[in-house]
């Protein structure tokens, strides 16, 4: 399986938007927004992935990486979210064992990467 795709979780106070694409840009079909309650914690991102990844008929072996932007202070070694005044802090060290490539981006610093 050839790994092109990649999937980004963009998290916001009240919402994850979620999508699919790859280096051409993302895939119109294969996009969705989320409650960010119902899933901020190591294990609810986890099923959100697997679910989205289920969801459009794909499985984490065939992504090339997972972007995560979260609006906090960042420490992308420890793979946490260690400051926000939007979200209590959170780790992302469990997802780390999905064997696909993880990064973790303040959402401003991601911003000025995708531009």
């Amino acid at each position: 399986m050839e790994k092109d795709l990649y999937l980004g979780m963009d998290v916001g106070k009240s919402n994850i938007g979620i999508a699919i694409g790859n280096d051409e840009g993302l895939n119109q079909d294969m996009k969705r927004k989320v409650s960010t309650e119902k899933h901020w914690s190591e294990q609810g991102l986890r099923d959100l992935i697997q679910n989205t990844l289920h969801r459009y008929g794909l499985e984490v072996e065939g992504l090339e990486g997972i972007g995560i932007c979260v609006p906090g202070l960042v420490d992308p070694e420890e793979m946490r979210m260690e400051l926000s005044f939007a979200l209590e802090e959170l780790s992302f060290t469990q997802l780390s064992d999905l064997d696909v490539d993880l990064y973790i981006e303040n959402v401003a610093n991601a911003a000025v990467m995708g531009e």
